[in-house]
């Protein structure tokens, strides 16, 4: 239905505890300090906002010099890299299939395999799918939804959405409708907001003129040069949603049951990578921040008479520490042989911080499901195979591919709905097919860790020659095994006729 909200709180009613969640996790994923001091001084709603907070006593200008430690974004960035690092291979139902014949099994399905390639290839896809991923990590998951400019671009968009800027309505587990905003203006007392609200088949626009909590009045679409060309209702695909989330992890453990003043639609987020780390977080940036206070306050110091201090130019007594000969010290030396300066050296608990330092590490990284070796924790740097690196990071893996079960369906419907809309917005001319979508794990199996096994599954008769080339190239296309396999056959003599068997149709 057509947007028609009247004035009401923003974010919506339901969803203003998960958005200062979200608040907490962004000030961590941003890494900046002053974002950090902001959201836990102000932002009463937060579980963790306390006065005894290190960044809410900076914010309330005591004294101090923090070091913030970057592990929240290098956790995302870890996230992300295991699920994306290598593009997963994507295969159009029907197409590399090959007939006894030599001849393809389905011309169509390879036609409409090369446009989704191609279409992958000129939007940058899987760049934003790694961006996407990055994003899901700390903020629970994220919004993937396709558009069309037929100014810009001859084929579809995949666009990213944050989960912050998004209101989800579920309807037995499935979703049917979703909102987004994007604010177009913020000058402090008013407040310019897009709205796009996507339901099957339709995708409605409409712009508010609100503050920072109300979402206020609605006003016409050409009030703001960024909405002035859109409709206030476009259609999209017949029955379909041009959107889909992606769940970082789920369940989500702060959503499981149902909370006093929460919409229902808050179960179907995903949980963040971060969530039950944020006072770790904060205890490790306190290690270093004193660790550095350590440094700095126990430096060497010199403690000279005040006679033989020079006087500088402002008339005070200053001692220059860079210089390195003294001469014509206009003094006498002191009583019992002693020059009058004494030297002072404290020392720094370097072993102590450090040990602090890395526990909280390894806690961080193993909440978020993850092995401490991922992260460069408990390794003696030996150079390892890829079989011997598998189980050491046992835990990262099977929690990426827990992550990539998430992604993969979505990712499937999004390059289905890709077709669908190179077809009815674009002029495409072609069927679209379903997509299967393989996730890849991340790390390159060298030929000698494979070469045992194969040897064995040959010796033992229990694979096929297809199944041993395509294990031994992975990156091969359909058709180029199936040439490799021919050639073994011939050179075999597997590939003569039965002598047998000649003339008998």
């Amino acid at each position: 239905m057509p947007i028609e909200y009247q004035n009401i709180d923003w974010p919506p009613a339901g969803w203003q505890t998960v958005q200062s969640w979200y608040a907490l996790w962004d000030a961590w994923y941003s890494g900046d300090v002053a974002r950090l001091a902001t959201v836990y001084s102000t932002l009463l709603a937060n579980p963790y906002s306390s006065k005894l907070s290190m960044y809410a006593r900076k914010a309330h200008k005591e004294r101090m010099t923090t070091l913030h430690v970057p592990v929240a974004g290098d956790l995302s960035r870890t996230s992300a890299t295991f699920l994306f690092s290598e593009r997963p291979n994507v295969t159009v139902e029907g197409a590399g299939v090959i007939t006894e014949a030599g001849n393809p099994a389905s011309p169509d399905a390879d036609a409409v395999q090369e446009r989704l390639m191609a279409i992958i290839e000129a939007s940058h896809l899987w760049s934003r799918v790694s961006e996407a991923a990055d994003a899901a990590s700390p903020m629970g998951g994220v919004w993937l939804k396709v558009d069309w400019d037929e100014t810009l671009a001859d084929f579809p968009i995949l666009s990213i959405v944050q989960t912050d800027n998004a209101i989800p309505e579920y309807r037995h587990g499935f979703l049917v409708a979703a909102t987004f905003w994007r604010v177009l203006s913020d000058d402090n007392s008013t407040v310019l907001r897009l709205i796009e609200r996507h339901e099957p088949g339709v995708i409605y626009y409409a712009l508010y003129r609100g503050s920072t909590d109300k979402l206020g009045r609605q006003i016409d679409l050409s009030a703001h040069p960024a909405t002035a060309s859109l409709p206030p209702a476009q259609e999209g695909v017949d029955g379909e949603l041009l959107c889909r989330y992606v769940p970082n992890m789920r369940p989500n453990r702060l959503t499981r049951g149902t909370q006093q003043g929460m919409s229902a639609d808050c179960y179907y987020i995903g949980q963040s990578d971060y969530s039950g780390s944020e006072t770790l977080f904060e205890s490790l940036d306190e290690v270093y921040t004193a660790w550095m206070r350590d440094i700095r306050i126990c430096g060497g110091r010199i403690m000279a008479p005040a006679e033989w201090l020079k006087v500088g130019t402002d008339g005070k007594r200053e001692f220059d520490f860079d210089q390195e000969v003294f001469v014509a010290l206009e003094t006498m030396p002191s009583l019992e042989g002693k020059s009058g300066i004494t030297t002072a050296q404290f020392e720094i608990r370097s072993e102590q911080f450090a040990a602090t330092a890395n526990n909280l590490y390894r806690q961080i990284v193993t909440n978020a499901g993850y092995s401490p070796q991922t992260f460069g924790l408990d390794i003696q740097g030996q150079a390892e195979s890829g079989t011997a690196l598998t189980i050491r990071e046992a835990k990262s893996f099977k929690t990426s591919a827990t992550k990539a079960n998430f992604w993969k369906p979505v990712l499937q419907d999004i390059l289905y709905l890709i077709q669908r809309v190179d077809v009815e917005k674009l002029g495409g001319r072609y069927k679209p097919l379903p997509v299967s979508v393989e996730m890849q794990d991340g790390i390159k199996t060298s030929l000698q860790d494979i070469a045992p096994s194969l040897e064995q599954l040959s010796r033992a008769g229990a694979a096929s020659t297809y199944i041993m080339v395509k294990s031994w190239h992975p990156d091969w296309s359909e058709d180029a095994i199936q040439a490799e396999v021919k050639r073994i056959q011939d050179e075999k003599g597997l590939g003569v006729l039965d002598p047998m068997q000649v003339g008998l149709d």
